[in-house]
């Protein structure tokens, strides 16, 4: 197994160790005077300890003088509050065993404390361990020495508690982890000079399963140091997996760092709820060509930072990142890949007061891949370099007191854009006042950040690739905006339209309107959705507010979907290729002049919602000729007749209308085939049927019939319409309940059916996204959403379907920011893919 989704193994695992005896062994004859060596007896406690099957070897008051000692499997080391267990400065004792003392010192050195291979093993005990480092970091800096030993080094062993103990002062490495499994680090401090050489916190190296938990550091390297340099066979999917570092507290150091020996890979590493304060980095990545790896799955979250030289240091160069000159080079297995890479909730302030302060680079053979930043506040002295790296933002600024905020280098870019002058408003045809002097007409994508009010004025064009209206920014458009790709307004954010010559949206090729946003027409504007003389074509759109009134004519070359809410027509059309309602509050509303056309419907039954303000009715159609180029139909409120038979009112009562658009002007003859209610409602309705789907026809003012409810036992007991082209036809009218669509199940003619399990759009996205699949073969269908954890979060498909195309929406908004999966299962085909929720 591996990803993030096995942390919470580590736990279980852990609480479900054996118990080891509690015998305390020979700690009487230890002496605590900080003189006498103990290693020997030390030794020898731990031996017996292990051959009497488990138990406690303690240290109750003193200091005690040690060697390096060996810890074997189901013993605990126990050093009390009054207790130090305390390395001896006799450098020769730390030789391998039987090397000649008379030679030159070798070339590695025993640590303090070792295990080999050994399972159960336990340090703990509110004390200290000491490594009298001081002697060694002077020898080190004099260049007397070149190596130093370790205060704790353990490998290849598993199921590992180190607790509630002050590890301080070590020559080199404190906690160096190497190929183990199932490994605790909680509630313990490591304390070393910042001028020491070296002396790393906690290093997990090749090591799955490991959690750091609420431990301060204070050192002078890495507070913690994740590395990969070699492959670990027992897990082939990467060297180091499934890291967890939470709670801790963060002063002088290196910060917490991945690398930069990567080349055996680093699977799934969360850091959470932390506090960095005055250390050099604050969260690095860092590798280089030839010990680089596959770097996925990290995710940051709820990270303050106070006073750190680097907040941010993603890079694949290391130990410095060379000119932006530096040519590509043949990809290796030893060649960076970081990808994946997540940065929710982290805060900077006070620091980055080396220039740049912040880094996200990738070499150019191998590109930083999808680093998401969100809620992100990073303020300080110098701002971030981005180069050869993709970044995803959403609510994050960049705030440099020196210089540009933000410095875009070879294929750098930043998803959306950060335009934004941090003053709370501003003018888009003044372009040196925004982040990364961008232009009226940019190639980038562009975000009016969160609280800004930016105007774009009478007679300037602007223009950009992807325009984001953050939550609770404000856009007024007066002049002539032009957007390429993606028109999208976040949550509480408002678009004003103050132009006459472009009195709606911007052109876009996909709308993306979160429907708590506000779009507010002036006194100026015509309308609310295309006018005269505006070009009301469109790719998709993904979402609507609560109403929008189309102004003119509306062709939507991909598929409308509406999350929450209608459109109303009035006497225009809306042609589009689909038709996606999430629930019975979103439809198209028609009279009867204006009417929802649905390019080339097949000869399969296909659902699409109209209806009025007092009704909503899914209808089913099948074009038995397809000589047709689209059908339309409409509902508008019945008025003659309400619940009693009177005249007062129309009481839920929906008259529709449908008509078929002429290929030539009385060309072939069309059948249309219209009805209500199939056996593919099971596929369609969710909830109570009786409740949630019933439809009665009044033949007249006094007779009703039951068109269908409950088991459906009572529905039409065939497809009754059969229709010719011409004309328009009413159908009469139809009492409509309270409906649930669930899905869309459209398809066109052509190639046989796979089994095909598609990429969500957009991704990443908040808080909807849509997901389309095929099926090769009718039968039962569940698509399902799990968080890293493994655990389901939702199930968006529970049924028996039809083959074909099929669509289902999936909103995220009560699901925290990160990365999830959707998996499909139909038939005996199984498929996962990667979603992204950003907020």
């Amino acid at each position: 197994m591996s990803r993030l989704k096995q942390t919470l193994l580590i736990v279980i695992l852990l609480s479900e160790l054996p118990l080891v005896r509690a015998d305390v062994f020979a700690t009487t004859n230890f002496v605590g005077d900080g003189k006498t060596d103990n290693t020997q007896a030390i030794q020898a406690a731990i031996d017996s300890c292990y051959n009497a099957g488990g138990g406690i070897v303690e240290f109750t008051s003193g200091i005690f003088l040690t060697g390096p000692i060996t810890l074997e499997s189901n013993v605990t080391l126990q050093i009390d509050s009054s207790a130090t267990l305390l390395g001896t400065t006799y450098m020769k004792a730390y030789y391998p065993a039987g090397y000649d003392t008379t030679k030159p010192m070798p070339s590695s050195l025993q640590p303090l404390i070792t295990s080999n291979q050994a399972t159960n093993i336990t340090i703990t005990g509110n004390g200290t361990i000491d490594g009298n480092g001081l002697p060694w970091w002077n020898a080190y800096n004099a260049g007397t020495i070149s190596v130093r030993p370790r205060l704790i080094q353990l490998n290849h062993s598993q199921n590992i508690l180190i607790q509630n103990i002050t590890l301080q002062n070590s020559p080199q490495f404190h906690v160096s982890l190497e190929y183990c499994w199932y490994v605790v680090v909680k509630n313990v401090t490591i304390l070393a000079p910042s001028t020491s050489p070296n002396t790393d916190g906690i290093d997990p190296a090749t090591c799955h399963f490991v959690q750091i938990l609420n431990c301060k550091i204070d050192n002078g390297d890495d507070n913690v140091a994740v590395k990969s340099g070699n492959y670990d066979t027992s897990d082939p999917n990467a060297g180091t997996s499934n890291i967890v570092v939470s709670g801790c507290t963060f002063l002088h150091g290196h910060g917490v760092s991945i690398g930069s020996e990567t080349n055996g890979g680093v699977d799934s590493m969360f850091v959470t709820n932390c506090t960095f304060n005055g250390t050099d980095n604050g969260l690095r990545i860092k590798s280089y060509r030839g010990v680089g790896g596959n770097v996925r799955d990290i995710i940051y979250k709820n990270i303050t930072m106070t006073s750190v030289k680097y907040p941010i240091w993603i890079s694949e160069y290391y130990p410095s990142i060379p000119a932006e000159t530096d040519p590509a080079q043949a990809v290796t297995s030893t060649t960076p890949a970081y990808h994946d890479i997540v940065l929710d909730s982290v805060v900077a302030t006070g620091g980055s007061t080396s220039n740049p302060g912040s880094y996200i680079v990738g070499i150019p053979e191998s590109p930083i891949k999808n680093v998401i930043l969100e809620d992100v506040n990073i303020s300080g002295s110098y701002g971030l370099e981005v180069r050869n790296a993709t970044v995803y933002t959403s609510n994050t600024t960049i705030t440099a007191t020196n210089g540009t905020s933000i410095i875009y280098q070879t294929d750098g870019s930043m998803h959306p854009a950060v335009l934004s002058n941090s003053t709370g408003g501003g003018a888009w045809n003044l372009p040196a006042t925004w982040y990364s002097g961008m232009v009226p007409d940019s190639s980038d994508p562009v975000v009016v950040m969160n609280g800004d009010l930016v105007t774009v004025a009478a007679g300037q064009p602007a223009r950009c690739n992807d325009l984001l209206i953050s939550s609770n920014a404000i856009l007024n458009n007066a002049g002539s905006l032009f957007v390429r790709d993606t028109f999208s307004i976040s949550s509480n954010a408002s678009y004003y339209n103050s132009s006459r010559t472009y009195p709606s949206f911007p052109a876009a090729s996909i709308y993306d309107i979160n429907n708590s946003s506000n779009y507010i027409q002036t006194a100026e504007a015509d309308s609310i959705l295309g006018s005269a003389g505006y070009d009301s074509t469109f790719g998709n759109i993904i979402d609507l507010g609560n109403t929008t009134i189309a102004g003119a004519n509306i062709l939507i070359n991909g598929t409308l979907s509406l999350s929450n809410g209608r459109i109303i027509l009035g006497a225009h059309n809306l042609t589009a290729g689909a038709v996606n309602a999430g629930s019975s509050n979103c439809y198209v509303e028609a009279d009867g002049a204006g009417f929802l056309r649905i390019r080339a419907p097949g000869r399969i039954k296909t659902f699409y919602p109209v209806g009025t303000s007092i009704g909503y009715a899914p209808i089913w159609i099948t074009n038995a000729n397809t000589a047709a180029d689209t059908f339309s139909v409409s509902a508008k409120a019945d008025s003659t007749l309400n619940g009693n038979g009177s005249a007062s009112g129309p009481d839920g009562r929906v008259k529709v209308s449908w008509k078929i658009a002429e290929s030539t002007p009385g060309g072939t003859n069309c059948t249309l085939q219209f009805g209500w209610m199939t056996n593919e409602e099971d596929s369609i309705f969710a909830g109570n049927r009786s409740a949630d789907a019933r439809m009665f026809y009044w033949t007249d003012s006094t007779d009703t019939t039951e068109a269908g409810t409950g088991d459906y036992t009572t529905q039409f007991s065939a497809e009754p319409y059969w229709v010719s082209r011409g004309g328009v036809t009413s159908f009469g009218t139809f009492g409509v309940g309270d409906f649930k669509l669930t899905s869309v199940v459209p398809r066109n003619g052509g190639s046989p059916y796979e089994f095909i399990l598609y990429q969500n759009y957009p991704n990443p996205f908040n808080p909807g996204t849509l997901i389309a699949y095929q099926l090769k073969t009718p039968g039962h269908v569940t698509l399902k959403v799990y968080d890293v954890l493994g655990r389901e979060v939702r199930t968006l498909v529970n049924e028996k379907q039809v083959e074909g195309n099929h669509m289902v929406s999936f909103s995220a908004a009560d699901l925290p920011s990160g990365v999830y999966f959707y998996k499909l299962e139909a038939e005996g085909f199984t498929r996962t893919r990667k979603l992204v929720v950003i907020k």
